[in-house]
């Protein structure tokens, strides 16, 4: 058997209470049962402040069949030096933030194919906003049942709703009422590029 041994903040302590074993480190030990031909490996998380977590991982073959085959797939778009195919996780959107931080002002590509895609989008764009709404309605309810009460209990939830101040400094008043003071050294500027999808509205033949 092998041991893993992790730290981690205390804000991911969500991540560790009542699961069979972490969804982000289960790869890493699957990989390491089959590097080392191990039966069985050991997790144990120390969440900082907040608890002390162990996990124990049996060897699946089938698992680590799947795994193998996924890294020699990864494998080989490295060797090609062939970026992966675009997913839903927020690393793949950092990664073409970065890569594609330059654009091109004049430059149109035409999406030839993805129309499907974006009907997709509008759809799930459509859903989201109907389920905002739905999450806020839900809330408001709640807020109207509990009225002055801060706390609420129901089988299963606890809900608060507390009082909260937060102080913000107002930058453009401070510039205004000190314009002899240059402000330039504690600002931080970020560049992004802005993506937007817009849906053409077909006329309407008189």
């Amino acid at each position: 058997a092998g041991l893993e041994c992790k730290t981690t903040s205390a804000l991911d302590v969500r991540q560790f209470r009542d699961v069979e074993f972490p969804e982000q480190y289960y790869a890493q030990c699957v990989h390491y049962l089959a590097v080392t031909g191990f039966e069985r490996w050991y997790l144990a998380v120390l969440v900082f402040g907040r608890g002390f977590y162990t996990f124990t991982l049996e060897r699946d073959e089938a698992e680590i069949l799947a795994l193998m085959e996924a890294e020699r797939s990864f494998w080989e778009l490295v060797r090609r030096d062939t970026p992966p195919g675009a997913d839903g996780t927020q690393p793949t959107a950092d990664a073409l933030e970065t890569i594609y931080r330059g654009a091109a002002d004049a430059q149109t590509v035409q999406l030839f194919g993805r129309e499907g895609l974006l009907r997709e989008w509008s759809g799930i764009r459509a859903q989201m906003d109907a389920l905002r709404e739905r999450k806020t309605e839900i809330e408001n309810i709640l807020k109207l049942d509990m009225r002055e009460a801060e706390r609420a209990e129901c089988t299963g939830y606890r809900v608060s709703w507390k009082r909260q101040t937060r102080r913000s400094f107002q930058t453009e008043r401070f510039r205004a009422e000190h314009p002899e003071l240059d402000l330039t050294p504690y600002t931080r500027e970020t560049e992004t590029r802005s993506f937007r999808i817009a849906e053409e509205k077909e006329e309407t033949q008189k």
